[in-house]
């Protein structure tokens, strides 16, 4: 089995690169925002970097309305407001309990989760 490890802090790529704790939505409840990590083999330099999109059901109905179709959602992460403590933990745990014999079967695996840089 690989060994993976998250490179470095979560951050987001559309809000100046700003760190999780660093940024504040307008409206905690009622929010969504592009999250931006990289992971890479346990031990070694590189990474690949990966992207979630985060937010409420409350946006998400909103968004729905607005709209007026069904909305696919591969690469998101619902939270019931923004905490990003909360957020972190989700996201580190989904890295490390993700598993595969190599990197093209953990990438495969951990991409039902996030948005891969590669992907078309």
């Amino acid at each position: 089995m690989i060994k993976v490890e998250q490179k470095g802090e979560p951050y987001l790529p559309h809000e100046g690169m700003a760190k999780l704790e660093e940024y504040k939505p307008a409206d905690p409840n009622n929010f969504m925002v592009m999250v931006e990590v990289g992971i890479g083999e346990f031990g070694k330099d590189g990474s690949d970097s990966y992207t979630v999109n985060v937010c409420t059901p409350q946006w998400l109905s909103e968004d729905l309305q607005r709209n007026g179709k069904p909305l696919f959602v591969k690469g998101m992460l619902l939270v019931e407001c923004y905490q990003a403590k909360v957020i972190k933990e989700r996201i580190a745990e989904i890295i490390c309990s993700t598993t595969g014999k190599d990197w093209d079967e953990y990438n495969s695996k951990i991409t039902r989760y996030f948005n891969w840089e590669f992907e078309d």
